[in-house]
């Protein structure tokens, strides 16, 4: 029941009903899932704040927008890392010992 009040005040009456017919328990948790959030604490100058305020800027948005940001760059950067480890690990393995073990792995099948 808790689950079913949740979606009513994240995703409307209509997904409710739309839920409630079809009777998918899956729909309520995914909807309920994908409208969590948590809450951070930051401390910025309080100048800088006031500033925001003024200019009607939403600071939630903007320190999401970074966030996910800062999280897709050090994504990249990991996997640059990674790509860069495999060359390292296959600079001895030949062209033609390539093209063997893939054949081999579709023989396989």
């Amino acid at each position: 029941m808790i689950t079913k009040r949740v979606i009513v005040l994240q995703g409307g009456m209509k997904t409710v009903i739309e839920c409630l017919r079809r009777r998918d328990q899956n729909i309520y948790q995914f909807w309920v899932y994908n409208n969590m959030s948590d809450v951070i604490s930051v401390r910025v100058k309080k100048g800088l704040k006031e500033k925001a305020e003024e200019l009607g800027i939403n600071i939630r948005d903007v320190v999401e927008k970074a966030l996910e940001k800062a999280i897709e760059e050090k994504e990249k950067e990991e996997l640059k890392k990674l790509a860069s480890d495999i060359k390292q690990l296959m600079k001895d393995v030949s062209e033609e010992e390539w093209v063997e073990a893939i054949r081999r792995s579709r023989d396989e099948r």
